[in-house]
């Protein structure tokens, strides 16, 4: 099938920032000095950063509102999305050769949205976009499908036409669930998820550069 659109992931997906989330939990919280639990990660891994936010206010009793938690994490990341992380290998030039296609294709993610777009204008693809969609925008997380389904309204497509690229299994499977066919993309930092990934994707790749991918396209 040709699909006309693309809903991708930012964090994992187009650009190599999970080492950088993996650890935002543990600084926010070392910052505030508080030692973070052991079970830290697998507590924040389906919450959007808000969630994550009115959790460590809930949990550990702090003072701050969920805005302010969430400013200082935005604070604590800036750096790296505006002069490090890079895109994932040949991500360039996949997104730069769907253009030319008239592919439409928009960012979806969980991330904070002047960082999104700062890290992709950085890159030099925030124009192969049509818009980036957050989490904090929608009102809630990856596990309700609300990002995914207003991301294709937007992007004036029926859901049939539309594949979302993800990285994340429980994300893939809130998308599979509202309708979407799903490309499993590899992230060398959760090597454990990889067959997982594989089983609930109706497509998985190592790399943008996978010599089939472009035939969803043609």
């Amino acid at each position: 099938m040709k699909y006309k659109g693309i809903i991708f992931d930012l964090d994992g997906t187009l650009i190599d920032s999970i080492p950088l989330w993996s650890k935002v939990g543990e600084r926010f919280l070392i910052s505030q000095g508080i030692a973070p639990p052991a079970l830290l990660k697998k507590q924040l891994k389906k919450k959007s950063l808000r969630q994550a936010a009115e959790y460590f206010i809930e949990t550990f009793q702090m003072e701050l509102s969920a805005d302010e938690a969430i400013e200082r994490i935005h604070r604590s990341m800036e750096f790296d999305y505006r002069n490090i992380i890079p895109l994932k290998d040949h991500a360039k030039e996949f997104l730069q050769e769907l253009k030319t296609k008239d592919v439409k294709m928009c960012v979806a993610t969980m991330s904070n949205k002047e960082l999104a777009q700062g890290a992709l204008e950085r890159l030099g693809v925030l124009s192969c976009f049509e818009f980036v969609l957050t989490c904090e925008e929608v009102g809630v997380g990856k596990d309700h499908p609300d990002i995914y389904l207003q991301a294709a309204q937007r992007l004036g497509l029926p859901i049939e036409e539309v594949v979302v690229f993800e990285d994340s299994p429980h994300c893939i499977e809130t998308a599979k669930a509202a309708g979407f066919q799903v490309v499993g993309v590899y992230e060398p930092f959760a090597e454990d998820r990889v067959e997982r990934m594989k089983s609930i994707s109706d497509y998985f790749i190592y790399s943008f550069r996978d010599g089939e991918l472009m035939a969803l396209f043609e």
